[in-house]
């Protein structure tokens, strides 16, 4: 596993542990970097409460 990788996994988890900046730099990181999901691999989706409200 390189070092962006591991970085990113960190953020991910942090992310998933209800971290709100987390939350938002991950968000940050798809947006400049989306790439493409495997085939067959989950997504994994951080929804708040105002996300909810729509």
């Amino acid at each position: 596993m390189t070092r962006w990788e591991a970085f990113a996994r960190q953020v991910q988890n942090l992310a998933l542990n209800k971290e709100p900046s987390a939350a938002r730099l991950l968000h940050q990181m798809r947006k400049k970097f989306p790439g493409k999901a495997v085939p067959g691999d989950k997504y994994i989706w951080v929804v708040n409460d105002a996300d909810m409200k729509l």
